[in-house]
């Protein structure tokens, strides 16, 4: 389930694009949960966490750029689609790190390609797998992996609220994660995620572990693995360039 969140003070924006989204879900196989607001102070960031929120810049009281903030602070994962009548936001828009900037009127082809980008992206950044530790079985999502650590007879998997420990092997759990551009070896016993890597030199990689926490530093690098691995880090942050 996606938690989907609408936010322009036109009832006619917001329509249309409910319809729009709604169209999508209905041709792809995508489950949606959709929430639509016609004032961002109407949006609860208590009570709701969003995957993906659509809003539009101008909103009285409350800006758009004010709720999209708001909403990365409450979730740091979530993708942002601005929308607006007015390019003189671009700036801002990149300062929220926004998924996608588009203009009103909305050109319904540019929205769909645009949507079904973010939809992809979602899949593949919060890809979830399950995990048995001591007879408990833990769905955890692979965003939120640092690393997987080779130990005797399986592997420890740490993510940014705990380790689980498991009687896989990192190379099985490559297999079943399935995401070579983002979990790649710095070391013949670890296997690390470039999503959360915030610093690396030839001994160390500091991994983040969520907004205004403190990071974790590790010496998992090698020196036989530090050129591939420096290679593979700056291929994936091309990509997000």
């Amino acid at each position: 389930m996606i938690n989907l969140l609408i936010c322009d003070d036109d009832p006619k924006v917001t329509d249309q694009i409910f319809h729009l989204v709604k169209d999508f879900e209905n041709s792809n196989e995508v489950d949606l949960s959709i929430d639509i607001k016609n004032a961002s102070t109407d949006v609860d960031l208590k009570n709701n966490k969003y995957d993906i929120a659509i809003v539009d810049v101008e909103m009285p009281n409350k800006t758009g750029l004010a709720l999209a903030q708001a909403i990365r602070d409450s979730n740091e994962d979530a993708i942002i689609i601005v929308i607006t009548s007015h390019m003189c936001y671009l700036d801002s828009a990149m300062d929220i790190q926004a998924f996608r900037f588009l203009t009103k009127p909305l050109e319904e082809d540019r929205f769909e390609k645009n949507f079904e980008q973010a939809i992809k992206f979602y899949k593949t950044l919060f890809k979830e797998i399950f995990v048995e530790d001591n007879g408990k079985v833990y769905k955890i999502k692979s965003v939120d992996i640092l690393y997987i650590e080779n130990i005797k007879h399986g592997a420890n998997i740490v993510t940014k609220t705990r380790t689980y420990k498991t009687n896989k092997k990192p190379a099985v759990w490559e297999k079943i994660i399935d995401q070579p551009n983002f979990f790649v070896h710095s070391h013949k016993s670890y296997v690390v995620n470039l999503q959360n890597i915030v610093y690396f030199d030839k001994k160390i990689i500091s991994f983040t572990t969520g907004r205004g926490k403190e990071e974790i530093s590790l010496p998992c690098i090698s020196q036989r693995k530090y050129q591939d691995f420096k290679k593979a880090f700056f291929d994936f942050a091309g990509k997000l360039a």
